[in-house]
């Protein structure tokens, strides 16, 4: 293998080997579990040349583990997911296996490991504050039981209260944050595990052509600029400064529609974009709180249509140009807000979803960012075929 060769294959930072499927012997393996072997011998006490199984060698057991797929596999052509715990270094590993036909014509398993412990981390850390916000909730439920008692001294607490669940809030969008990374950067990733081992298996077996390597090299190059992009829109969605600049209307929706892109499309959801880029539109807010205005707006969409189950689920975004503010129009086809519940949305706590779905806070949120923060207004109404959310955002600075 030669040292471009090499460098692909570590480009992902993924733990790459292959299993003879009878014996559970190498066949072969990167530098990432080379490194690892190196380590579980030194653990284990074993002499640097004797040869060591791939439980052991990977994963510190001595036999095969219980979550081994070998022998598992309905067809070659098949590619088994899953997770495992790796106890030698303490980490999370989500792990893709498929059979292939090794170098000497015997059947062999072909693992990709890649690191998801960060995840599972902040998984945890949003259970662990999503309780918390019901807890917060179901406080404040008690305390308005007995409010017209204790409305002098219970003011201040509530107005804590208020914060507290504002901040707890924003973890629980985190969560959607979360799964929306991981739908965003499950394709390319594996583009680049599967053209990177394409790349070796082709060497090994001496079909690799100058053609083949450029195009593998390519897409590499084009899934890598795509995930570094990813993080970018992601970044700027969690931005906590409040910098009031002239933004363009196009580009921050277009960032929001990014961002919860391979959700909607899990989903079949269809986003219909009318912009006119030819001619781009720009308004004073805060960058940051703008994004998460967009994507509130367009979860809610997402969970009625799921809800309602429409065959045919379509959001459609509109931006227009009037004379001193920029209006971005969004509708979906999901049958309209009750007419009960319209003038309700936007206060705090209401909500038509379940307890475990959410408490009410995204609506109201976006209207004190979009209102108070940014000059503009926020209100929706419905349309022949759903709702329409409306925000106007002033052109010139306030």
């Amino acid at each position: 293998m030669n040292s471009q060769e090499k460098n692909l294959l570590e480009l992902t930072k993924s733990n790459i080997y292959v299993v003879d499927v009878e014996n559970y012997n190498f066949v072969y393996y990167n530098d990432n579990v080379k490194k690892l072997i190196a380590k579980s011998k030194k653990l284990l006490n074993i002499p640097k040349d004797e040869e060591v199984k791939c439980y052991t060698a990977v994963y510190g057991y001595d036999k095969p583990c219980d979550f081994c797929k070998i022998g598992k596999f309905k067809t070659k052509e098949e590619i088994i997911e899953f997770e495992a715990f790796n106890n030698l270094e303490n980490k999370w590993f989500n792990i893709r296996e498929n059979l292939i036909h090794s170098s000497n014509g015997r059947i062999a398993k072909y693992s990709v490991g890649n690191d998801v412990t960060e995840f599972k981390t902040i998984q945890r850390d949003l259970t662990t504050h999503y309780a918390e916000l019901l807890v917060a909730k179901e406080e404040i439920k008690t305390l308005n039981k007995d409010l017209s008692k204790k409305v002098k001294e219970e003011v201040e607490k509530n107005r804590q209260k208020d914060k507290q669940l504002m901040e707890q809030s924003k973890m629980a969008q985190m969560g959607e944050m979360i799964a929306n990374i991981a739908h965003q950067w499950r394709q390319p990733l594996t583009a680049i595990s599967i053209s990177a081992s394409g790349i070796q298996l082709e060497k090994e077996i001496g079909i690799l052509e100058d053609e083949q390597l450029k195009n593998a090299t390519d897409n590499i190059v084009e899934r890598a600029e795509f995930l570094s992009q990813t993080i970018e829109d992601f970044r700027n969605f969690f931005k906590t400064d409040n910098k009031y600049e002239e933004i363009n209307m196009e580009e921050a929706l277009n960032s929001a529609v990014s961002i919860v892109d391979a959700t909607f499309k899990f989903h079949n959801i269809e986003i219909i974009k009318d912009f006119d880029l030819e001619n781009p539109t720009s308004a004073y807010a805060i960058k940051g709180e703008l994004s998460q205005v967009f994507i509130n707006i367009l979860s809610n969409a997402k969970d009625i249509l799921i809800e309602k189950n429409i065959e045919e689920k379509q959001i459609k975004i509109k931006i227009k140009k009037l004379k001193d503010i920029i209006r971005i129009e969004m509708e979906d086809n999901a049958g309209g807000i009750p007419d009960d519940v319209l003038p309700k949305i936007f206060d705090p706590y209401f909500t038509t979803k379940h307890k475990s779905q959410g408490a009410g806070i995204g609506l109201h949120m976006s209207y004190d960012m979009i209102v108070k923060h940014m000059h503009g207004k926020l209100y929706a109404k419905n349309s022949k075929v759903g709702a329409v959310f409306f925000v106007e955002i002033p052109i010139h600075k306030k």
